[in-house]
């Protein structure tokens, strides 16, 4: 029986399974922005410095963007003098509430670290809001990266299960379906339709129309089916087609665990039982 020969990053793409690792990449990001912020937040509340701001100047910027429309931003120009005598300049990026609410050469209450004027918040308390927005984003991105891996796992069992162990059946092609252009690329996918040496109907995913109307009817193609469902795939699409990465792994009848990636067997080893 011939072997059916995989791409690992197509295997990868077809089951998603980079969307958890993805939500877990951003988790990260997150919980280190916040844990910046909170270290921050934590001097500034043990020993920072209250001291008023006297604003030097404030803008107003409008553009358009690519759509038409407006954006606006605000701008806000302030000095302090530290507690060494040090005078600190800013010039932030501010929100609309805050500007509106300081005038031209009036002041605001701001907290800046002794040892580093450069740390501040101009709005007291920032900081710690910032970490605990952070924490918040880090844990909802963890969590869906829990839910996203789980749903993942179940939808993508019948493929992991035939890459382990499946069996690899001759097959002839009975059809194509054709799939509207992408309106934005003007790439057009289908789908391929079989029928293998058991009598057993099938249907590829969606892959690009050069690798379908490659195969015409009549011609015979190469399918892999997992035991358990029935599930038939295709080979070509389980090798990336033109991605110039068919033939880097080799699930042949029968292999068993050594046909699937290591990723599959650590994200999916245990849907695969």
């Amino acid at each position: 029986m011939p072997g059916v020969y995989y791409s690992p990053f197509r295997i990868v793409m077809k089951t998603h399974a980079w969307v958890p690792l993805v939500l877990v990449s951003l988790a990260i990001i997150f919980a280190l922005i916040a844990g910046l912020a909170g270290r921050t937040a934590s001097a500034l509340e043990t020993t920072g410095v209250v001291t008023q701001a006297t604003v030097t100047g404030k803008e107003r910027r409008e553009r358009r963007d690519s759509e038409g429309r407006t954006r606006v931003s605000h701008y806000v120009a302030y000095s302090f003098v530290a507690g060494t005598g040090q005078r600190v300049s800013a010039r932030p990026r501010v929100d609309r509430a805050f500007f509106n609410s300081v005038q031209q050469g009036g002041s605001f209450p701001l907290r800046y670290l002794p040892t580093r004027p450069s740390t501040h918040e101009y709005r007291i308390g920032s900081y710690r809001s910032r970490s605990d927005t952070n924490w918040f984003w880090a844990a909802l991105a963890l969590v869906a990266a829990l839910a996203s891996a789980g749903w993942l796992a179940t939808q993508s069992a019948p493929l992991l299960r035939a890459l382990r162990g499946g069996t690899a059946r001759r097959a002839v092609v009975t059809g194509h379906v054709s799939k509207p252009r992408k309106r934005y690329t003007g790439k057009r996918k289908g789908r391929l339709r079989w029928r293998d040496e058991t009598g057993a109907e099938g249907i590829s995913g969606l892959v690009p129309m050069l690798d379908v109307v490659g195969h015409p009817v009549g011609s015979r193609i190469t399918v892999l089916v997992d035991s358990r469902s029935g599930r038939a795939y295709w080979e070509e699409e389980l090798a990336g087609g033109g991605d110039g990465m068919a033939g880097l792994g080799d699930a042949a009848a029968g292999a068993g665990a050594a046909g699937l990636p290591m990723i599959g067997r650590k994200l999916f080893g245990r849907f695969l039982r």
